[in-house]
């Protein structure tokens, strides 16, 4: 039986609702100078563990130099009528300041949690991922990805944050940016079988690599903005940043047949022999390190 084509058309309805459930999952970390332009950015997941809400992030977006002594807001995107994230390129996000209440973090892994901001812990816009549950499906996965992954077929991973590729300046004198949430298809290279015990060094790490092909990416590019967040995914000139800069501390998801849920929270990305690849902590890691350093979250 020949393998079925899907056209990107078909693949971007597929997604358009479990992505839109995602984008209410994480938010932009933004450091902002006097006249509130934009100095450095990383992206942050929301996960819960009982009754506490944290924000996830890659350890070295709050350790930066970068943000010293800045505003750091956290932004994250409104809810529609149908209860999910609104999608378009005129989306007004929702801002709230963010304080550096660090609870956790592991050198490592390259990752950190914090307290979440009372503003963001009881918006009705944020979804909070159950921390214990997806650690669960990624270590029932780890024995199991590679049976599902052929020549012709996978899984469906997406990884999605705040990448420097759709952080486009609209505006120089008015300093008017655009920061989009730009989810990306890709499939998993490496995925240890078993977790990390806490010692091995260096960390195991969740090695993705991206879909990035014109034809591949999730949403189809109809406009002028979208055609120049394209170009400076796929065409990066050399005075521009890393274009998968941003995406740390993002989320590197499966979608399954019940649901979608969190594989990692990304250290880096970047281009290599012509493909983006991307390096996170798988989230069981993360949690486990972060019940050793925190016996009681009270």
């Amino acid at each position: 039986m020949e393998p079925r084509v899907v056209k990107p058309s078909e693949w971007a309805g597929a997604m358009d609702k479990p992505i839109r459930r995602l984008q209410r999952t994480f938010g932009c970390i933004l450091a902002v100078d006097q006249q509130g332009r934009s100095v450095t950015k990383g992206t942050g997941v929301f996960i819960s563990l009982g009754e506490y809400k944290f924000v996830v992030t890659a350890r070295h977006v709050i350790r930066s130099r970068k943000i010293l002594g800045r505003r750091l807001l956290l932004m994250f995107t409104p809810i529609g009528a149908d209860g999910l994230a609104v999608s378009g390129e005129q989306v007004v996000p929702i801002s709230v300041p963010l304080g550096l209440q660090l609870v956790a973090e592991s050198e490592p892994l390259d990752v950190a949690i914090l307290r979440a901001p009372e503003a963001l812990a009881t918006h009705p816009a944020a979804k909070f991922l159950d921390g214990g549950k997806h650690a669960d499906v990624v270590t029932r996965l780890r024995t199991r990805w590679r049976k599902y992954q052929t020549e012709t077929s996978d899984l469906p991973y997406i990884v999605l944050g705040f990448p420097n590729f759709g952080h486009l300046i609209e505006n120089v004198e008015r300093r008017i940016e655009t920061l989009s949430a730009s989810p990306l298809p890709a499939y998993v290279t490496q995925l240890d079988e078993h977790p990390w015990d806490g010692h091995t060094m260096p960390a195991p790490q969740l090695l993705v690599e991206v879909d990035a092909r014109e034809q591949g990416l999730v949403k189809p590019i109809r406009s002028a903005r979208l055609r120049r967040i394209a170009r400076k995914l796929l065409h990066p000139t050399r005075d521009e940043p890393e274009p998968l800069g941003g995406l740390s501390g993002g989320e590197v998801v499966v979608l399954g047949n019940d649901g979608e849920f969190l594989l990692g929270i990304i250290k880096e990305g970047t281009q290599l022999f012509g493909s983006l690849r991307i390096a996170a902590s798988c989230w069981d890691d993360c949690l486990r390190a972060f019940a050793r350093s925190v016996p009681s979250t009270a």
